[in-house]
C-alpha cells in the first residue's frame, strides 16, 4: 500500500518498540509491587526497566511522531476490543500487585498526617440484612459519600461460627445487586452470636489503617425487640466514636424541587453533622437543587429573634444555602406535633438523637416511634465522632 519498503519497516518498528516498551513497564511495575510470583531468570534493577521504557517511546517519536501517535491509538483500540470480550488469562493481572503496593504506600503516608476537621468525610458502614429490600437506605448512604468516602454494606447472620456455608455466595449476590444499581461499595457477610454484640464488634473492627468507618447506618424496623437490641448498642457505639444514623425510608416523591428539613435544637452536637450531610446530599444528582430548611422551636416569642439570627449567621459563615424557620411552641401543642405539622411536605427530615438511659430502652423506643410515626422519610442522627460540634466551621477561619 505504501509502495515503499522503508515506510513498511518504519511502521513495523514502531509496533515492535511499543511491545518492548510495554514489556519493560510490566517488569518495572512487577518489581515495584514486589509480587512474589514474579521470578524471572534474568534479573535487573527497576531503574533499567524505567530507562528502557523512556528510551522506547522516545525513539518512537524520534522516528516519526505522527506514525507513533497512530500506532499507540491503534493499540489502545485493540486493547479496548479485547477487554470487552472478557477473556480470562492464566497468568493473573499485574495491575493488582501494583495497586496493592500503591495502596500500602498511601495508607502509610496518611498515617503521618494529622487528622483535621476540614478533611472529614463520612465513611459509612450500612447494616442491611436483605440488600434488595434496603436499597433505598444504601443509595442514601452512597449519596452521602459523594463517591469519596468508603461505603461498606454488611449483612449479619445470627448463628454458630462454624456455620459459614453460603457466605461467599451471599457476598457475591450482594455485590451483584449493588453493581446493577450503580452503587460502589464493599460487601461483607458476618456470622454473629446475636445482633447487639454483632453490630458493636463489626463496627469496631470495620476498616483498615486509618480508614475505619466513622458512621453507622441502620434501618428502622417495626420489630420492637430488634430495635431495642440496636438501641442498647448506642452507648457502646458512642464510646468508640461511631456516629449513628437510624433511617426510616418509605418512598421519595418524584418532583423537581425536593425539600430537606433539619430540626435544630440549638446544641451543636448533632446539628453540625445533620447540616453537613444535607449539604452533601444536595451535591448529588438525585437531590440536586433541593431546598434545605433549618427549623427550630423556642419556648416563647422573646427567644425567636436571637435564634433566628443565630441560624442565619451559621448559614452565612458556612456558606451553605438554607432557609431558616423559628416556631414558637404552643402550650397546647407538643413538640412532636409541631414537627409533624411543619414537616409534612418534606421529602426528608433530619432529627437529632440523644443516648438512651440505662434500663429505659423501652421508653426510648416508644418515644422515637412516636416521633417518626407520621414522617415518611426520617433520619435520626447521633454525632459521636472525633470532631463532634466542629464539623461546621467558617470557611474564612
Amino acid at each position: 500500500f505504501f509502495g515503499d519498503l522503508n515506510s513498511v519497516a518504519t511502521v513495523v518498528t514502531l509496533f515492535f518498540l511499543t511491545t518492548y516498551g510495554m514489556i519493560n513497564i510490566v517488569s518495572l511495575l512487577e518489581e515495584f509491587s514486589g509480587n512474589p510470583s514474579f521470578r524471572p531468570r534474568f534479573k535487573q534493577h527497576w531503574s533499567l526497566s524505567l530507562i528502557a521504557v523512556i528510551s522506547c517511546f522516545f525513539v518512537m517519536f524520534l522516528i516519526k511522531p505522527v506514525f507513533a501517535f497512530m500506532a499507540i491509538t491503534v493499540e489502545v483500540f485493540i486493547y479496548i476490543a479485547i477487554s470487552r470480550r472478557s477473556l480470562k488469562s492464566t497468568w493473573g493481572d499485574m495491575r493488582a500487585g501494583a495497586m496493592i503496593a500503591l495502596t500500602r504506600w498511601s495508607l502509610l503516608q496518611q498515617r503521618n498526617l494529622e487528622p483535621h476537621v476540614r478533611n472529614w468525610r463520612p465513611h459509612i458502614l450500612i447494616f442491611a440484612q436483605e440488600v434488595e429490600k434496603e436499597l433505598a437506605i444504601i443509595k442514601l448512604g452512597y449519596a452521602f459519600s459523594q463517591g469519596r468516602g468508603i461505603i461498606t454494606v454488611c449483612s449479619l447472620r445470627v448463628g454458630e461460627f462454624e456455620d459459614i456455608e453460603g457466605i461467599d455466595q451471599q457476598t457475591e449476590h450482594n455485590n451483584k445487586i449493588l453493581g446493577e444499581n450503580g452503587i460502589e461499595a464493599f460487601c461483607e457477610v458476618d456470622i454473629v452470636k446475636d445482633i447487639m454484640s454483632g453490630i458493636f464488634v463489626v463496627s469496631q473492627a470495620n476498616g483498615i489503617a486509618g480508614l475505619q468507618s466513622n458512621t453507622i447506618m441502620i434501618g428502622w424496623s417495626d420489630n420492637e425487640n430488634l430495635m431495642k437490641n440496636i438501641i442498647q448498642t448506642m452507648p457502646l457505639l458512642d464510646k468508640i466514636g461511631k456516629s449513628l444514623i437510624l433511617t426510616k425510608i418509605t418512598q421519595f416523591n418524584d418532583r423537581e424541587k425536593r425539600q430537606i428539613d433539619i430540626w435544630w435544637s440549638g446544641a451543636k452536637e448533632n446539628g453540625d453533622i445533620m447540616l453537613l450531610l444535607a449539604y452533601l446530599l444536595s451535591k448529588g444528582n438525585f437531590w440536586s437543587e433541593c431546598i434545605i430548611n433549618i427549623k427550630t422551636i423556642v419556648d416563647n416569642e422573646y427567644q425567636r429573634p436571637d435564634r433566628y439570627d443565630a441560624l442565619n449567621r451559621l448559614c452565612e459563615k458556612t456558606r451553605i444555602e438554607a432557609s431558616t424557620f423559628v416556631f414558637v411552641k404552643d402550650e397546647h401543642e407538643s413538640t412532636f406535633d409541631a414537627i409533624h405539622y411543619n414537616s409534612q411536605d418534606a421529602d426528608l427530615v433530619f432529627l437529632g438523637l440523644d443516648l438512651p438511659k440505662k434500663d429505659l430502652e423501652s421508653e426510648f423506643y416508644l418515644r422515637i416511634s412516636n416521633l417518626i410515626s407520621n414522617l415518611p422519610n426520617a433520619l435520626l442522627v447521633r454525632n459521636s465522632g472525633k470532631f463532634r460540634g466542629e464539623l461546621l466551621q467558617s470557611l474564612d477561619e
